[in-house]
């Protein structure tokens, strides 16, 4: 877990690969209460999960999760399922499916009445939120969003200041960069004493949108450099992409670099990414020369 929070993605995926090559359910289970009343055998498939998810391998992302989710559910350990089953809309939020990232909050959401773990299920309401508001459904989206911000505020800021992140990218999204200001106020202070944190290069990428909005493009250009560089840095091509997305979108005099660019991160992805960023970059570098 200190390794993906920290943008580790890499590390993240070898301690999980580890900890699952000696993991024995019947060892290791009653030792959950070590890891905040969880399983560490479904902990270690979950958050690897999510590493690879952020890495770019989207498709075995999704896949680790219902794994994860089938351990849990031999077990028969509420707050074990808990964990994948409120993670798996988060990957596929990173994946850029909406309409599976709602499907599988409300999924999750039906245990909440059942397991008392505000700090999962928080992320669930985020996921929920992010989805409605990306189908539409603003309003409602918005309103679960600062509830999910809310709920995780009292629990963890590693996922309070991802939460934020969202909540000011919808209300720029809808046309409200004053909205916007406050959360990412918000989450700029949640961090401040991290060293490193895993959703930095998202930080700067929806900070550039506001820049961008405010028309200080040369501010929202090196902060959109800067998001592509940490993403680079952790390990993170997901998030690497919709950056260099936003470079590659700009009128901009190095357009055929912020191209090239986007093209160098889009051939390190498995060929089975289908997500969204990875099929927006296509289309943009389609008709480009090699």
């Amino acid at each position: 877990m200190k390794s993906l929070f920290g943008g580790q993605i890499d590390d993240a995926i070898r301690a999980a690969d580890a900890g699952r090559a000696i993991y024995r359910a019947d060892v290791h289970h009653a030792t959950g209460f070590l890891y905040g009343n969880h399983d560490p055998g479904v902990c270690a498939l979950s958050l690897q999960a999510l590493a690879l998810a952020f890495r770019g391998d989207s498709q075995a992302a999704v896949t680790q999760l219902h794994e994860a989710i089938a351990l849990a559910e031999r077990l028969g350990h509420g707050v074990s399922l808990a964990q994948p089953l409120t993670q798996l809309p988060w990957a596929h939020q990173i994946n850029g499916d909406p309409p599976a990232a709602l499907r599988e909050a409300e999924q999750a959401l039906t245990l909440e009445e059942r397991v008392a773990h505000p700090q999962f299920f928080a992320i669930a309401h985020a996921m929920r939120g992010w989805a409605l508001a990306s189908t539409g459904r603003d309003e409602e989206g918005v309103a679960e969003l600062e509830r999910a911000l809310a709920d995780e505020l009292r629990a963890s800021t590693i996922w309070a200041a991802m939460i934020g992140t969202l909540l000011a990218e919808v209300h720029l999204r809808q046309g409200r960069p004053e909205a916007a200001r406050a959360p990412l106020d918000q989450v700029q202070s949640l961090i401040a004493s991290m060293p490193a944190y895993y959703y930095q290069p998202e930080i700067y990428r929806v900070k550039a949108e506001w820049l961008h909005m405010a028309g200080r493009q040369a501010e929202a250009r090196r902060l959109l450099i800067a998001s592509v560089r940490t993403a680079h840095q952790h390990g993170s091509r997901a998030l690497a992409i919709r950056s260099a997305l936003g470079l590659a979108r700009s009128d901009s005099s190095d357009h055929e670099a912020d191209l090239k660019l986007l093209r160098d991160l889009c051939h390190q992805l498995p060929v089975d990414n289908d997500t969204d960023y990875a099929r927006e970059a296509r289309a943009l570098i389609s008709g480009t020369p090699d």
